[in-house]
């Protein structure tokens, strides 16, 4: 094999593990191998998101988010109602009609469909996590007025924020690390 025939064939294995096998002019896809990393991945864009979908529409409060879903709910459809009204017409066109640009039209009605669904399912997403979080608070604070203290956390981000709230006491706490491991008797002293 030439010196050429192996740079080619690193070559393609770089292009097929960046995603860049047979499709010129498309970005760079990551290749996502881990189950842990994909989870990861699609909790960032979800959190991007909200982020985004916050920013947009201004959001202060839930029921500005309750107000912007019903807007974009009437949004869908009305677009709805609009590309069924081409979709009669790629069927039926008139003489004056020109079925290609009416395709486009409707392509791109599909596509501000597509968007304002993505933006419904965003806020659904974010309605829920409000809640969750005010049912969390509600719990703490009940706990708190009960003089219980709240369990301990079993999740990393539960952790560090029990970490660096008041209840965290480092003398009754251990990390894995540093917890006294037993001593199994070993076979030999039968």
């Amino acid at each position: 094999m030439s010196i050429w025939s192996r740079t080619a064939h690193i070559f393609a294995i770089i292009r097929m593990a960046m995603g860049l096998d047979n499709c010129r002019n498309i970005e760079p896809r990551p290749v996502l191998t881990s189950s842990v990393f994909r989870k990861e991945s699609k909790a960032l864009d979800e959190s991007q998101a909200m982020i985004r979908f916050v920013s947009k529409h201004n959001i202060k409060t839930p029921q500005d988010i309750r107000n912007t879903m019903a807007e974009c709910q009437a949004k869908v459809d009305d677009l709805k109602e609009t590309r069924d009204l081409l979709y009669n017409r790629i069927r039926r066109p008139k003489e004056t009609d020109t079925v290609e640009k009416l395709k486009e039209a409707r392509d791109s009605l599909t596509k501000e469909i597509a968007a304002a669904r993505d933006e419904l399912k965003t806020a659904s997403k974010l309605i829920d996590l409000l809640t969750r979080m005010e049912k969390e608070v509600d719990e703490e604070l009940e706990l708190e007025r009960n003089g219980i203290a709240p369990p301990e956390p079993s999740t990393i981000d539960e952790i560090s924020r029990y970490i660096n709230s008041g209840h965290y006491d480092p003398d009754r706490h251990y990390s894995p690390q540093e917890e006294p491991k037993e001593r199994k008797p070993s076979g030999w002293g039968r």
